[in-house]
């Protein structure tokens, strides 16, 4: 294992701790049967898309749309809606939270001048926002992958993302003289199928459709963030084994299932947060037991 490599894993190790802090301390301590009420914002895209072809198959033959621009931008509304809904429904489904319908989430955001697709909202407009919705919590998520994605996650994904869905591993050849070099994935069924670097993001061919999510939960009290974390997926094989033959190489469904992938490992990671912070209130809240004898 050279020593790229080595430094790789070990980025990838450290990028992939969550952030925490004692939630009681910032007016999250709900008794059970309580549960943390929180509103999940609207995922806000944070990856430039420069070609459609990037996010849904396109035949050889099919011409760009003459607004490429406004196509990708729909393209990629949609799909941050749908990874904003698949976060809803598994907080839903949580033992610990209580989601705050989407539509007051939408109205109050949009009262406060905050919308999906603009610059990152403010710690004190994700505190105001929450206040306005009674909400204990607000989650913050930002789409930072979605066919490609932004430079710093390379060494992510050949560290933690690849190895995730190859078993053979990922040979990296003449990274460390050349940033820019081509990358060559190992596996059977994506043997011919390689990596490439455009316009700065890492791109990959038909096989592979990574997805990052960026995630924060900020107290409604304080506005401090009480859980920080990200989850990369570079695939969702499973589920693409399960569509049709003709569909399982369109981009598009590929992407989606990778990013409901993504979701899912953001709502185990926050629930996995919450069992810890509400099981240590519980028991610094509970009696002291008296010595046996």
């Amino acid at each position: 294992m050279n020593r790229f490599r080595c430094w790789a894993i070990l980025f990838c190790l450290v990028s992939a701790l969550d952030g925490c802090a004692t939630w009681s301390k910032h007016g999250i301590a709900p008794r059970p049967p309580e549960k943390i009420r929180v509103a999940v914002l609207p995922v806000r895209v944070a990856v430039a898309i420069k070609r459609l072809k990037e996010i849904r198959s396109v035949s050889k033959h099919e011409k760009p749309p003459l607004d490429e621009k406004a196509s990708i931008r729909e393209e990629m509304r949609q799909a941050a809606d749908a990874v904003t809904s698949d976060i809803e429904a598994g907080l839903a489904a949580s033992y610990f939270f209580e989601v705050v319908p989407d539509s007051d989430v939408r109205k109050a955001s949009q009262a406060a001048g905050l919308d999906a697709s603009t610059a990152a909202p403010t710690s004190a407009q994700i505190e105001g926002l929450g206040k306005v919705v009674g909400a204990q919590a607000v989650l913050v998520t930002q789409l930072s992958g979605y066919g490609a994605i932004k430079k710093q996650w390379l060494f992510y994904l050949i560290g933690s993302g690849l190895a995730e869905g190859l078993a053979q591993g990922v040979a990296v050849a003449a990274v460390v003289s050349n940033p820019w070099a081509a990358v060559g994935i190992g596996a059977e069924e994506a043997a011919q199928e390689t990596a490439e670097w455009a316009g700065g993001a890492f791109l990959f061919g038909k096989w592979y459709s990574p997805v990052i999510l960026e995630s924060r939960l900020v107290s409604a009290t304080d506005g401090k963030i009480v859980w920080s974390g990200t989850s990369l997926e570079s695939s969702n094989s499973k589920a693409v084994k399960a569509l049709p033959k003709e569909d399982r190489g369109k981009r598009e469904l590929r992407l989606r299932l990778t990013a409901r992938k993504a979701a899912e490992d953001i709502v185990k990671k926050i629930d996995k947060k919450a069992w810890t912070n509400l099981k240590n209130a519980a028991e610094r809240r509970a009696p002291p037991q008296p010595k046996t004898p």
